[in-house]
């Protein structure tokens, strides 16, 4: 709050040293505000404490010369309008101290090289320069009535009146916060210079006066001085401020535009009033402004220059950036479709290219096929020789796959050991000669670190000729043909049909359930065979006569030394079958569908236990069926 009380006060003893009638008044507020202003500057640096404190105490000292020099009397320097000639002297005096203390504060702001800010602080400055010269300063030069001193100090006023602009300027486009001693400090001095250019301007039209309300200019500045330093921002207005942008702003833009068009409206003006042209000084402000203007426009290209190298180096790192961003994408998109172990495609993008391979035969025509491919007994190879081999071995047995395709064609692992094959425009023969070709090629022995091993696989081949199925069902079809392969034996190929029954079509699972996880099943026009996936398989057979029904192979016969007693009834599949179960052997189960419904298509639900009984059927007595154990085998 000093502040406030400071520069009111200070305007009301500026206005008292104008008006009041009497002198001794008139000095008294003339020497209240300066004693105030100079002490409210010393304790400023006592109070805030600034980081430099040089400039103050110059300003200090300049505002008691200009106080010593206001005692004296009127500080212009003509002598016939009651100005003082030493008074004129000692303002000049305080003029260069308090320039070196300001010069000091910009510095102090701006302790790096703002060389543009510079120039365009001095191309400002010499357009105004110009024009007060030729309106203020030359009228003086010419006039050989006054003495050679009064006009050399009235030329000075000038010159010192335009330095102090050109560092006001600087000061403003230096940067920075303006903080509230920042703009009471410059208000004050462009105060000072206005109320200089106004004193000059009366006393070149004769009517100055020294109780003139334009002497009270100075007071109210030295009223704003002490405002600014008893304010506690004033701490940080030596502090450095950041660079500004050396780019020119349409502010900065018309006021270089302005300065540069200074001296052609000179001319103009002069031309107009028939004044006598000052042509040395207008061409030597012209050459100056010129080759500032050429100066600055260097720096401003050296500077475009250094932006575009900046530029094209971040260029060079962006287009990095976005390569290595571009690669890193496609490194996840590829981990998210492909296996990590084989980069095979994996189960997702596998049914993708299924769902599209399906749309295209749609729309083109064609047929396709999808080759389920399981190995057998891998897990004795991880057991055997570890989980690096069988790592290594699921390698090897995708690459030997691919190398089994066309190119257009696509192999994918479904997770363990299962891999899956779609071959587009591909029919059943087709097909059945690729898996034979895979099974050919999976055959040869395969280098590992514990030896050679040697793998099978058991294929099922699911083929889409009428493209009736989507692919999920095409998928489901050829998981069911690789199951009752398996269940067959090792190494066998086995085609899917399309199912036989609503039930089985909407089974949730193609395989049946524990009981009978061994059946596998094909369908044909003409007949119907089952066989059971135990150690020694059986056929069942849809004619009719004393061989229908369940007939085994005696020479694979699983149960040890005991005879089995086993006959059936002709009809379907459903028939119940009727012999003696050996005791401790495995429940056989029976389907609950129709003669044509493969057992493998049932869902659980259709699978139930049944006990045979003994067989009444003519033509089938155990003693007819000559067994053999597998020991005897």
């Amino acid at each position: 709050m000093l502040w406030r009380y400071h520069l009111g006060g200070g305007c009301v003893l500026a206005l008292a040293y104008v008006y009041l009638p009497y002198p001794p008044l008139r000095v008294g507020a003339l020497v209240v505000l300066c004693l105030a202003t100079i002490a409210a500057t010393l304790a400023s640096i006592r109070l805030w404490r600034p980081a430099r404190p040089r400039p103050f105490q110059l300003f200090a000292a300049g505002e008691a010369v200009g106080f010593v020099a206001g005692s004296l009397g009127s500080s212009a320097a003509v002598t016939r309008a009651g100005g003082s000639v030493a008074a004129a002297v000692l303002t000049m005096v305080a003029y260069l101290i308090g320039i070196g203390g300001y010069a000091m504060l910009i510095r102090a702001r701006s302790p790096g090289r703002d060389r543009a800010s510079l120039i365009d602080a001095t191309v400002i400055s010499t357009g105004v320069g110009m024009l007060a010269w030729v309106f203020l300063a030359s009228p003086y030069s010419v006039d050989a009535s006054l003495p050679m001193i009064e006009r050399i100090l009235s030329m000075l006023y000038v010159v010192f009146d335009v330095l102090v602009l050109a560092l006001v300027i600087r000061l403003a486009i230096g940067g920075g916060d303006r903080s509230r001693a920042y703009l009471l400090m410059t208000t004050g001095w462009l105060v000072l210079v206005a109320a200089d250019a106004g004193r000059a301007l009366l006393v070149l039209l004769g009517t100055y006066d020294p109780s003139s309300p334009v002497e009270a200019g100075w007071l109210v500045a030295y009223a704003l001085w002490g405002a600014a330093v008893l304010d506690p921002s004033v701490a940080t207005l030596t502090d450095p401020v950041p660079a500004p942008r050396s780019g020119l702003t349409q502010i900065r833009l018309a006021c270089l535009a302005a300065a540069s068009l200074m001296a052609p409206a000179i001319l103009a003006v002069q031309a107009l009033r028939a004044q006598r042209l000052d042509i040395p000084v207008i061409v030597a402000g012209c050459a100056l402004l010129f080759l500032l203007v050429l100066v600055r426009m260097a720096d401003l290209v050296r500077e475009n220059e250094a932006t575009v190298r900046e530029l094209r180096g971040t260029e060079g790192v962006l287009r990095a950036s976005l390569s290595e961003r571009d690669a890193l994408a496609a490194q996840l998109e590829h981990q998210a479709f492909h296996d990590s172990l084989t980069d095979l495609a994996n189960r997702a993008l596998f049914n993708d290219r299924v769902r599209h391979a399906l749309a295209r035969a749609r729309r083109d025509g064609g047929c396709l096929a999808v080759l389920f491919v399981d190995l057998d007994d891998f897990k004795v190879v991880n057991d055997n020789l570890g989980h690096g081999a069988g790592d290594r071995l699921l390698r090897e047995v995708a690459g030997r796959l691919r190398s089994c395709l066309r190119e257009h064609d696509t192999v994918g692992r479904l997770g363990g050991d299962e891999f899956a094959i779609l071959a587009e425009d591909t029919d059943l023969a087709t097909a059945g000669r690729l898996a034979e070709r895979v099974i050919t090629t999976l055959g040869a022995p395969f280098p590992l670190v514990g030896g050679q091993v040697t793998i099978r696989a058991s294929i099922g081949i699911a083929v889409d000729e009428r493209l009736a199925v989507d692919e999920a069902q095409l998928l489901r079809n050829a998981d069911i043909a690789m199951y009752a392969a398996k269940s067959r034996g090792k190494a066998p190929t086995r085609c899917s049909s399309p199912p036989c029954c609503g039930r089985c079509a909407t089974a949730t699972t193609c395989r049946p359930p524990s009981s009978a996880r061994s059946w596998w099943s094909t369908t044909s026009r003409s007949s119907t065979s089952i066989t059971a996936g135990w150690p020694g398989p059986r056929r069942w057979s849809a004619g009719r006569g004393p061989t229908a029904g369940w007939s085994p192979r005696p020479s694979s016969f699983p149960w040890p030394r005991r005879p089995a007693w086993w006959s059936s009834s002709t009809g379907s599949c459903c028939a119940r079958p009727a012999a003696r179960w050996p005791a401790g052997s495995p429940t056989p189960a029976r389907c609950c569908c129709t003669s044509t419904c493969p057992p493998t298509t049932c869902s659980a639900t259709t699978w139930r236990p049944a006990w045979p009984r003994p067989c009444a059927t003519p033509g089938s007595t155990p003693a007819a069926w000559p067994l053999r154990s597998p020991r005897a085998s």
